[in-house]
Order: structure tokens, then C-alpha cells, then sequence
């Protein structure tokens, strides 16, 4: 080895122990460490979102002969009124509406009507047509209290009271649409407790949820079996949701999985 050598090899191991605080002999104390994480709360309450607040999810229909079309979703917040009731808009920006296996696969514009809290108590859907159909929900024939009517509903919060991780329950009530005879929806809903879920929106920690609600339309035995996961800090409104529909008998293709992911959030 050269002297050249020499001296730029003890150069550059001076550089490198002065950069790592060992230049003048003392030692940097190492960091304190983070402070541990606040404790996830266990138990929650419905909070409703501000006017014009917006929702945006990318959502795919399958149906039952394996077609895939990709939708969009958006939510808002379109009307607050004094006493804590709202009025929640869902449509497509992109207007997507696609025909396969005898099927329309588009995202139905409907019009919520939302209680001071969070239930839905009636909607109305804009058909191909323009015809527009509203739905209203009702107690089951079993004497449900009318305050527990639609507690577990479709994909956003729509809960009247406070729920727990771990808690479990059944709910029963009635959808009755433009004077048709009423569809009585029986549904178990599981809160299972936290998950880490990443869309295209971000990451959550999200708490997940599982309902299956059954009913009988038209003669047919119908089960929709979905995976909510539900972002506490903003009304419990879904990040990622997985809905599997089966009709008992079918033969004809319908809609067999409804997947959602939030995509971005005003």
C-alpha cells in the first residue's frame, strides 16, 4: 500500500466515525424509544358526516356466469336538515352501463332518506327509464321495534345506537317498494374486531364485520353474505366491502358478488 493510499484510507475511516458521532471520542446517547400506541377504542357510536361530504368507491359486479364489470360508487352527503336527519345521493360519475348474460350492470342512482341516527328510512331508485321507485323500510311481522329497522343495511353505518367489538346480533325487518307486497329481511351481524386493510384510498385500521341477511323475492330463497370493513373515524362508512348473493334454484345468471374499495374521500 502507498502512502497516497494510506492516507486517503485513514481519511475516509475518520469521515465515516466523525459521521456516526465517534469523532471526538464521545458517544451519542441513543433515542428514546416511541411511545406506545394509544388503545384502539372497542366501542362506537354513529356520528353523521358533514353536507357535501363525499365517498368515491370502485366496485365490481360478477355475476353468476363468471362476467366482470368494473363500476363506480359515490356517496354524498347532499341535504342536512334541522333536526339531524340527512339525505344521502349514490350514483356513477362514469356512467357506466354494460349488458351481459341478460343483465344491466350499472351502479342504480338512489336517494337515501337518513334518520338523526343513521338508519335508513326509505330510498328511492332511478331506473333505465326514469321511472323512480321509493322503498321504505318497516317493522318484521314479529313485532321488530320500528327503531331497530334497519339496522343492518347495505354498506354504510345506518345505526341508530352505540356497537361493540365482539358484539353479535339478528335483526329482522320489512322492505315494502311502490305499494309491491312487503320483502321481509331476517340478518346476523358479528363485529370482528380490527384489521390493517390498504385501497386505493389509503390505509386503514379498519373494523371488520360480517352480515348475512336472507330474504324471499319473488318466490326465491335469497342469501347475501358480505364483509364490511368499516372506518371508525368517519361514521363507520365501509373502505372495502365483499358481498356474495346466491339464489337458491336459479337458472337464469343474476349478480353473485359485489366487491367495493374506496378510492378517494372529500
Amino acid at each position: 500500500m502507498t502512502k497516497t493510499t494510506t492516507v486517503a484510507a485513514l481519511f475516509a475511516a475518520c469521515a465515516t466515525l466523525a459521521a456516526c458521532g465517534g469523532g471526538d471520542g464521545g458517544s451519542t446517547p441513543p433515542a428514546p424509544p416511541p411511545p406506545p400506541p394509544l388503545p384502539l377504542p372497542q366501542t362506537f357510536s354513529y356520528v353523521a358526516p358533514a353536507l357535501g361530504s363525499t365517498d368515491n368507491w370502485n366496485r365490481t359486479l360478477t355475476d353468476s356466469a363468471g362476467t366482470r364489470v368494473t363500476l363506480q360508487l359515490r356517496q354524498r352527503v347532499t341535504q342536512a336538515n334541522p333536526d339531524g336527519s340527512e339525505v344521502w345521493t349514490y350514483d356513477d360519475p362514469s356512467g357506466v352501463v354494460e349488458t351481459h348474460d341478460g343483465l344491466t350492470f350499472r351502479t342504480t342512482p338512489q336517494v337515501d332518506d337518513v334518520s338523526p341516527g343513521g338508519s335508513v328510512t326509505d330510498y328511492t331508485n332511478t331506473h333505465l327509464d326514469g321511472t323512480q321507485v321509493t322503498c321504505a323500510y318497516g317493522p318484521a311481522g314479529n313485532g321488530t321495534a320500528a327503531a331497530n329497522v334497519g339496522r343492518v343495511t347495505e354498506l354504510a353505518a345506518r345505526r341508530g345506537e352505540s356497537f361493540s367489538i365482539g358484539q353479535t346480533w339478528t335483526s329482522s325487518y320489512t322492505i315494502t317498494c311502490a305499494g309491491q307486497t312487503p320483502v321481509t329481511f331476517h340478518a346476523t351481524a358479528s363485529v370482528i374486531g380490527y384489521e390493517t386493510v390498504t385501497v386505493p384510498a389509503g390505509t386503514f385500521q379498519a373494523v371488520k364485520e360480517t352480515v348475512v341477511a336472507a330474504y324471499v323475492d319473488n318466490g326465491t330463497a335469497v342469501t347475501a353474505s358480505t364483509t364490511l370493513w368499516r372506518d371508525p373515524g368517519h361514521s363507520m362508512f365501509s373502505v372495502k366491502s365483499d358481498e356474495a348473493i346466491a339464489h337458491d334454484g336459479a337458472t337464469a345468471a343474476y349478480i353473485a358478488r359485489d366487491e367495493r374499495e374506496l378510492s378517494s374521500r372529500q
